[in-house]
């Protein structure tokens, strides 16, 4: 991964198997929506586009239960308590100024059994020495003895796909001034103890298990990790998927060639359904193939796990594959191919309490980030409905499947309700200004006018079950953003419980901290806008204005000797 790429990262590592991952993981889209950057992934953006009016509810007739079941219960209207009383609303211009209550006061207490991985400490860590995407780079390894240094370019852990450990450290060295790497850009492959493994022309480098992948102008190349030796050249495709599964091309119409994470080829199949090419779930690769102009999905060992029966297969959640058929959408089980959920309207992703469906075909085809004129519904698997309304957004914190909180939007509120359809209680922010921390806390936002006219942003932490409301801080922060593990299933549908928070000192300076979910700061000025992105528990801070390499625990593990 390059300089560039590092910096998108932070928007969910754009150009690299998320952001296409993300590009197919809500809804069937247009093809010239693909092309848009993955900032749409990471905001509500509110479009305007012509309402349809006069959405009828799930019927009876439209679903179709999983086969064993004999009859199809009653599809009820919304439970009354769904409807969010108003009593209950937390008025912006009087919040309650108390602590939430029971705060988790540490990031280690936050970061439980299912963040371990992704938190771990890692074989390298790389500091830019000025911040940027190029100039002087440094990677230590875990005890903070430097391995490597450069003046210009950059220094990239080079992670194997199939374990997650880093392997090599990927170097580019270039002239200074350069900005990005160019066609005959020299990669250097070095050890975990600094020493050099490999050089290739290329301009980017990635690893799953045995195999690595080297883009070089337009045209992939497969090498083997152990002795570098060229497996395929010159390809139109070499995509790793996953943890277990790369598929290559060598011509945009030729086979697909489907190789392990051993290195053997697995299968070799006529084609891909282009509009969603390939899939993961669980860390498991999956593609997308034709066969006689129908899709199935195939694994990593080259078998079909979800027949090739579908107009499109556009998304897996939670353990399925949600398919579209020339008259209906399913929930198809990744584990035996059964149809577990079948109805007329789009699928937009499973949990163990039930499917969230849209109503409006536009609104799904436009996908998640276009709410206009959309229309979803919460139902259980046997159909019954739980919430009705225009937009609904789920939270799975621990992304295991289990929905922890429902956030219904309108235009100047936010109603909570548990999976069940219990409402919660009703909050007095539009959906823009407010976000998930966790299913106990979300991060809200509003504009402040002074009497000049002038305004400001302010920030604030409310507890979801008590109602009350955190705004007084450390510092000044007038504007923050949870920070978003990513998702087996919806990408951004599951949290870290930490915050990224930003202020301006008294020159204007902007400076932004690593906060937990109770408000407390665990690291402080982060180096750049890349650093929002740890390297495990890592983040790269200025210490009294110089580059630093920090855990989440306040450790200092590196401080450089010169200011940035």
């Amino acid at each position: 991964m390059k300089p560039e790429e590092q910096l998108l990262l932070a928007l969910g590592d754009v150009g690299d198997d998320l952001i296409e991952e993300a590009m197919h993981l809500r809804f069937p889209r247009a093809r010239w929506f693909r092309a848009l950057p993955m900032v749409a992934c990471c905001a509500l953006i509110l479009g305007a586009a012509m309402l349809l009016q006069n959405l009828e509810p799930l019927r009876e007739s439209q679903i179709t239960l999983p086969e064993g079941e004999d009859t199809v219960q009653e599809v009820l209207p919304p439970d009354t308590e769904t409807t969010s009383p108003k009593d209950d609303t937390i008025e912006q211009d009087a919040l309650p100024t108390e602590d939430i209550q029971d705060p988790l006061n540490a990031a280690q207490e936050t970061l439980t059994d299912y963040w371990s991985d992704y938190f771990k400490p890692r074989g390298a860590y790389v500091l830019s020495l000025n911040g940027g995407n190029t100039g002087p780079y440094l990677a230590v390894d875990k005890e903070g003895s430097v391995l490597l240094s450069i003046e210009w370019g950059s220094i990239t852990p080079l992670e194997d796909e199939a374990t997650g450990d880093i392997v090599a450290l990927a170097v580019e060295e270039w002239p200074e001034g350069q900005r990005a790497p160019i066609s005959n850009n020299k990669i250097a492959l070095y050890s975990l103890q600094g020493e050099p493994l490999w050089e290739v022309e290329g301009t980017s480098v990635n690893c799953l298990g045995t195999l690595l992948t080297v883009r070089r102008g337009d045209a992939w190349y497969v090498y083997r990790r152990d002795n570098f030796t060229l497996v395929a050249g010159d390809l139109y495709r070499a995509k790793i998927v996953g943890q277990d599964l790369l598929y290559t091309q060598a011509t945009e119409d030729s086979p697909i060639t489907v190789y392990g994470s051993d290195g053997t080829v697995v299968a070799e199949v006529s084609g891909l359904e282009e509009s969603s090419p390939y899939h993961t779930w669980d860390g498991h690769g999956y593609i997308s193939a034709l066969d006689k102009g129908l899709v199935g999905l195939l694994d990593s060992s080259g078998q079909w796990v979800v027949e090739p029966e579908y107009q499109q297969i556009y998304k897996l959640s939670n353990g399925y594959a949600l398919c579209k058929t020339e008259n209906d959408y399913r929930a198809v089980s990744l584990a035996d191919g059964s149809v577990a959920f079948e109805c007329a309207y789009g699928i937009c992703a499973v949990y163990e309490q039930g499917l969230l469906l849209e109503l409006n075909e536009d609104a799904f085809l436009r996908g998640s980030s276009d709410t206009s004129g959309s229309h979803n519904q919460f139902v259980s698997w046997d159909g019954q409905i739980l919430v009705d309304t225009d937009h609904i957004s789920i939270l799975d914190e621990a992304d295991d499947g289990s929905a922890d909180l429902l956030l219904l939007w309108s235009e100047e509120t936010t109603d909570l309700c548990r999976p069940d359809g219990t409402f919660i209680r009703q909050v007095a922010y539009e959906p823009s200004n407010i976000t998930p921390v966790s299913a106990q806390t979300l991060l809200c936002h509003r504009q402040v006018y002074a009497a000049d006219g002038s305004w400001r942003w302010t920030m604030a932490l409310l507890h979801v079950e008590t109602g009350a409301v955190t705004q007084e801080f450390d510092k000044a922060y007038e504007y923050g953003g949870s920070y978003w593990r990513f998702s087996n299933s919806n990408f951004f549908d599951c949290s870290a419980h930490l915050i990224a928070a930003s202020y301006r000192d008294e020159a204007g300076t902007p400076h932004t901290d690593i906060l937990d979910e109770a408000g407390n700061i665990l690291v402080s000025d982060l180096h750049n806008s890349t650093a929002t992105m740890p390297q495990g528990d890592v983040f790269t801070a200025l210490l009294d204005g110089v580059p630093a390499l920090v855990r989440l625990d306040g450790t200092v593990l590196y401080e450089s000797d010169a200011p940035a």
